[in-house]
């Protein structure tokens, strides 16, 4: 079990029909991806890149889940190295972005070539959590883990639903309903002397950088096993429910169930306490804050979630006007992250109406705050593809081990941050 953090796309559609955009999304949707390829190269060479919007459609209807079609990787290559060639960024003449001092170390890494060769996987980036110790969560059946009846009697009282998404108005459009859940403080009772811990250790101890992938890096034992056992149990009572973006190919390629909870602000503010020493600055803004709204995903064994690129969001809340008319709340937003801005969240003392933007468009997320609640399971790797350095045409996979207690952090929103995942 896992939960994402969150984060809506200010990159608009394709330019001018005309427009190389516009051709290299009719390339792609005809699958004249050798013609896309070419295109894109020539994007990169003239450092022209694609609004955000566009690189996340191309991304998409790509679909490269499993990683098996060398065409597939291929394209998304070529799509890699144009976001990465802006006038300002440090790309060379293939669009690849990195860092020279660093080539001694990536040609130490002993790379494992798939897909004849277009491939190329690291060993998995693994960081072990202070506290690594595992706690039952009731007995599992079928991948689904089943709570006792007077454990779930005790959260049901916590839970209500607070939002309603109609699966037409998701963001992106879903092929089913989605309940949104909130809870009352004191759902999840943390652990004070973890809450100690985090604040007393340095950033080098808690903050590990994933080798390789810009921007990314791993906060250790952000949660303690405990933590850890309660976030599971309160999510499995509150309710999973299907999840399925309604332009994804039907298959094994979505995540199997979502459960989205607008926690209560101290749980979502202790959260906040923990890391925010290890955030980086952007564009001279310190982080604000995390968006209430948490998605916890639980994945059936043989699931895996095609590779994509995150988009940004406004912060969720809850309005202090109660509203029980379903349409005059704004559809939500499908991703979780820390969310940067002027103001701060505003507070949901008293309850009131969910919202999709409680900071009036002030605050978009810029990092996506990834947690894994458990870890006793095989794969569930989170896997960067970066272009690789050793020819074009290749993508470098970086995997990142899921730990209990851990968190993966990593920028999104803008087209040079893009980290295809």
């Amino acid at each position: 079990t896992l939960f994402e953090l969150g984060v809506v796309t200010n990159g608009g559609g394709d330019c001018k029909s005309g427009s190389r955009t516009a051709q290299v999304s009719r390339l792609i949707e005809s699958y004249a991806w050798s013609a896309a390829r070419a295109l894109l190269r020539e994007m990169t060479t003239a450092r022209e890149q694609p609004k955000l919007g566009a690189l996340q459609r191309w991304v998409r209807e790509v679909d490269a889940a499993g990683g098996s079609d060398p065409a597939a990787l291929q394209l998304l290559d070529a799509i890699i190295r144009c976001c990465c060639c802006s006038n300002d960024s440090s790309s060379n003449n293939n669009g690849a972005v990195y860092d020279d001092n660093d080539d001694d170390e990536y040609d130490q890494v002993e790379f494992r070539e798939e897909v004849g060769g277009v491939l190329r996987r690291a060993p998995e980036f693994c960081v072990k959590a202070r506290s690594a110790e595992e706690y039952a969560v009731g007995r599992e059946e079928d991948g689904v883990r089943i709570v006792a009846e007077d454990v779930r009697a005790q959260y049901d009282q916590k839970f209500s639903v607070c939002g309603f998404e109609r699966a037409e108005e998701r963001r992106p459009p879903n092929r089913f309903d989605l309940s949104i859940f909130t809870s009352s403080p004191n759902t999840i009772i943390l652990d004070e002397n973890n809450n100690k811990q985090q604040q007393q250790h340095a950033v080098l101890r808690n903050r590990v950088n994933v080798p390789f992938v810009d921007g990314a890096f791993v906060v250790r034992g952000v949660f303690s096993g405990v933590e850890c056992a309660q976030l599971i149990t309160a999510a499995e009572c509150a309710g999973y429910s299907a999840d399925e973006p309604l332009n994804a190919p039907r298959g094994d390629s979505v995540p199997a169930h979502a459960c989205v909870w607008l926690v209560d602000e101290p749980l979502n503010d202790a959260l906040f306490l923990r890391i925010q020493h290890t955030l980086p600055t952007i564009n001279n803004s310190n982080a604000s804050g995390i968006n209430r709204r948490w998605r916890f995903y639980r994945y059936t064994p043989g699931r895996y979630y095609r590779p994509h690129i995150d988009g940004a969001w406004p912060p969720s809340g809850l309005t202090n006007v109660a509203n029980n008319d379903r349409s005059a709340q704004s559809a939500a937003a499908s991703a979780p992250a820390a969310a940067f801005g002027s103001n701060s969240i505003a507070s949901a003392a008293g309850g009131g109406a969910y919202c999709y933007d409680v900071s009036g468009g002030k605050e978009m997320s810029r990092l996506t705050l990834l947690l894994y609640l458990c870890e006793d399971f095989e794969g569930g790797w989170t896997t960067f593809f970066v272009p690789s350095r050793a020819a074009e045409g290749v993508l470098d996979a970086f995997p990142v081990a899921p730990r209990a207690g851990c968190a993966l952090v990593f920028p999104h929103g803008i087209v040079n941050d893009a980290l295809l995942h």
